[in-house]
């Protein structure tokens, strides 16, 4: 079953958990899926998507950091894997808020040295990101 994370419109990641390979510990769960960027900034239409790869680990902690980001409305979060790409991620996203209002940055690469669409600066406020986590925490509940 593959789960929808929206970190604000036109950036999402879709996941799904993939079964554990055989000969590694059966508690080390891997979520895969597309992520996706269709921003529309004022004269522009960008573009791009990517297969991705996320260890449970890395999930439970960006959706740790999002609860404490939303307890003091203050702070950051990110979620940037490290798989691939010689230990650094194919994609990152940082959502950024300052008493309850702030932006979503991040990045999507091909490959670590070569293309990279890159964004800032999309508005997200308190109530979008309590959607964000709810989606979140439907993927994490189904491990």
């Amino acid at each position: 079953m593959s789960h929808e994370i929206s970190f604000g419109r036109g950036i999402t990641l879709t996941l799904g958990w993939e079964a554990p390979p055989p000969k590694v510990d059966p508690g080390y769960r891997t979520a895969s899926g597309i992520f996706a960027i269709r921003l529309e900034p004022i004269g522009a239409n960008l573009q791009g998507t990517r297969d991705v790869s996320v260890d449970a680990q890395t999930l439970h902690d960006f959706d740790n950091a999002l609860a404490r980001l939303l307890d003091d409305l203050t702070g950051s979060a990110t979620l940037e894997p490290t798989s691939g790409l010689d230990g650094h991620g194919s994609f990152a996203v940082t959502i950024t808020l300052d008493n309850g209002k702030g932006d979503v940055e991040g990045f999507l690469a091909a490959h670590y040295h070569e293309a990279r669409l890159s964004f800032a600066g999309y508005e997200t406020d308190q109530s979008y990101l309590q959607e964000t986590r709810r989606q979140l925490r439907s993927l994490l509940a189904d491990t």
